[in-house]
C-alpha cells in the first residue's frame, strides 16, 4: 500500500492559480469523513525576528483536482515546444530517431526535454531493419494518431461486392451490410 493509501486524510499545497504569492491547501482524500474545504494562505516573513508566519485568507472553492489540472496545463514552454515539434515531425508517419534528435538539436530543443515530450506524448519506438540490413530505431505517434498527409486520399475498402472480395469503394458509394 502506498503512503497516501495508508493515511486517513490527504492534503496538497499548490500555488494559487490567480496570485503567485498565495497558496491553496486542498484536501485530496478523507476516509474518516468528508473531504475538507480548501483554504487560501500566504507565508509572510518577519525579517526583524528571522521567522515566518502563515496569514490565512479564508476558504476557497478550488478543489484539489482543479488545482492539479491547472498545474498540468502550466507546463514549461520548452516542453510544450518539444511536444509540438514531435507532433509536427511525426504527423506523416515514422521517422528515424537519429534524424529526429538532430532536427530537435537544430531547433534548440534539449535532449532531456525531447525525451520528456516523447514520454508525455506517448511516442512509440519501433525497431527497424531485417537481417543483413542496417538496423535502427524509428519513432512514431501512437496508432490512430497518424494524420493523413495533405492531398492524400484515405481509401475505404468493402467486402460487399457480389463476389465477396475486397474492393475499393467509389467516392459516392457507401457500404451496405445485408444480414
Amino acid at each position: 500500500m502506498g503512503i497516501i493509501g495508508a493515511s486517513r486524510v490527504g492534503l496538497i499545497v499548490v500555488k494559487h492559480p490567480e496570485d503567485e504569492d498565495l497558496r491553496v491547501l486542498a484536501g485530496t482524500k478523507s476516509n474518516i469523513g468528508v473531504v475538507p474545504r480548501s483554504f487560501v494562505y500566504r507565508v509572510e516573513v518577519d525579517e526583524s525576528r528571522d521567522v515566518s508566519r502563515i496569514l490565512w485568507h479564508g476558504e476557497t472553492d478550488f478543489k484539489a483536482s482543479d488545482l492539479l489540472q491547472e498545474t498540468q496545463r502550466s507546463k514549461s514552454p520548452a516542453l510544450l515546444e518539444a511536444t509540438d515539434f514531435l507532433r509536427d515531425i511525426l504527423a506523416g508517419g515514422p521517422k528515424a530517431m537519429v534524424w529526429i534528435k538532430a532536427q530537435a538539436k537544430e531547433a534548440g530543443i534539449e535532449a532531456r526535454t525531447l525525451r520528456r515530450a516523447k514520454e508525455e506524448f506517448c511516442v512509440e519506438s519501433i525497431k527497424r531493419g531485417r537481417p543483413g540490413e542496417p538496423a535502427g530505431w524509428d519513432w512514431r505517434l501512437p496508432e490512430g494518431d497518424q494524420e493523413v498527409p495533405k492531398g492524400a486520399k484515405q481509401n475505404a475498402w468493402s467486402s460487399s461486392g457480389s463476389d465477396g472480395h475486397l474492393r475499393l469503394l467509389e467516392e459516392d458509394e457507401e457500404e451496405i451490410f445485408e444480414f
